[in-house]
C-alpha cells in the first residue's frame, strides 16, 4: 500500500488550548481510510497520545452568548475519560457500546464526575459531555447516565445556563469535513463520526439552522425510525429553502442500534455529494 499523510488529515479539537486542528491522509491502493476504525488506529500510530498542534480552518460564525443563566463551569471533580481507571464503570459502559474512550476524552473533552458540588448534584456519577460554542469555548454540558437511569431520572440532564437551542454539538469538529450530518444527540455523533452534529432533540431550531447555513457545507439530516411524518416535517422546518437531504432510519431504529460501519454505509449509500 502507498500511504500519504499530510498536515490536513482528520479533524481534531484540543480541549486545553481550545484550537481546531485539521490533518489529512490518503491510501492510494484502496479506500481503507473511509473506515473510521482504521483512521482511529492510524491516528494512534502516527500521533500517539499527545495533542498535535496543526493550523486549523478558520470559519466565521456569530458569537454564542450564555446569558440564559450565567457562566457555565464543569462540575467539581470532573475527570477526563483518559484519566479514569480502565475498569471504571463509565469506561466499561462506553467501551461496551463500541466507543473509543481515550479519543473521546482527548478530542471532545468528555469526562465523568462522581461527587459534584451541591448546585450540580444531578450530575452525580454521570458521564459529562461538554458543549463548545462557535469560538471553541465551553458553553455548557450534559450529564449522561451510565446505562439506563434509575428512579425515573432522565438519561440526559443539561446544565442550567446552557444555550442548547443555539448550539450544534460537535460543530467545531465537523466544520473540517465535506458535509454535515444532523442527528439527535451526542452519542449519535460519536457513533457516526466527525461529520455528525447533534441538535439535542428531534427539531432543528432557528439558531441551529443559521449555523448550518453559515457552515457552507452540504447538509444531511438523519432521523430516527420512530419519528412520525408530522415530526419529520417539524424537524427540518427551520431549514426552509436551504438545500438538504433528509434520511430516515428503518422503523424502530436509531444510530445506537448500528455499528459505525453499518450507519455510515446506510448514509453514504443514500446521499450523492
Amino acid at each position: 500500500h502507498r500511504l500519504m499523510i499530510s498536515h490536513l488529515w482528520d479533524g481534531r479539537f484540543d480541549s486545553t488550548t481550545k484550537h481546531n486542528y485539521a490533518v489529512h491522509a490518503n491510501c492510494w491502493n484502496e479506500d481503507c481510510l473511509r473506515d473510521l476504525d482504521n483512521r482511529d488506529n492510524l491516528y494512534s500510530l502516527v500521533w500517539g497520545d499527545q495533542p498535535v498542534e496543526q493550523p486549523g480552518l478558520e470559519v466565521h460564525f456569530p458569537i454564542i452568548s450564555t446569558d440564559e443563566g450565567g457562566p457555565v463551569e464543569l462540575p467539581q471533580g470532573f475527570t477526563l475519560l483518559q484519566d479514569l481507571p480502565r475498569h471504571h464503570n463509565a469506561i466499561r459502559y462506553l467501551q461496551s457500546r463500541g466507543f473509543n474512550t481515550i479519543w473521546l476524552g482527548q478530542n471532545l473533552g468528555v469526562g465523568y464526575t462522581l461527587r459534584p458540588e451541591l448546585r450540580y448534584r444531578y450530575a452525580t456519577d454521570r458521564i459529562i459531555i461538554p458543549m463548545y460554542d462557535t469560538k471553541g469555548e465551553l458553553a455548557g454540558w450534559q450529564a449522561r447516565s451510565i446505562g439506563d437511569p434509575r428512579g425515573g431520572m432522565p438519561k440526559y440532564i443539561t446544565c442550567k445556563g446552557t444555550p442548547r437551542a443555539k448550539l450544534l454539538y460537535n460543530l467545531h469538529f465537523a466544520i473540517c469535513c465535506d458535509y454535515l450530518l444532523v442527528v439527535e444527540g451526542p452519542l449519535d455523533c460519536w457513533r457516526y463520526g466527525p461529520e455528525a452534529v447533534a441538535a439535542f432533540g428531534k427539531v432543528i431550531t432557528a439558531a441551529q439552522a443559521d449555523l448550518l447555513r453559515m457552515a457552507a457545507r452540504p447538509i444531511v439530516v438523519l432521523l430516527d425510525g420512530d419519528v412520525s411524518e408530522q415530526d419529520e416535517a417539524r424537524a427540518v422546518q427551520r431549514l426552509g429553502n436551504t438545500q438538504h437531504t433528509l434520511l430516515r432510519l428503518p422503523d424502530g431504529k436509531d444510530p445506537a442500534d448500528f455499528s459505525r460501519k453499518e450507519i455510515r454505509k446506510f448514509v453514504e449509500s443514500n446521499i450523492n455529494l
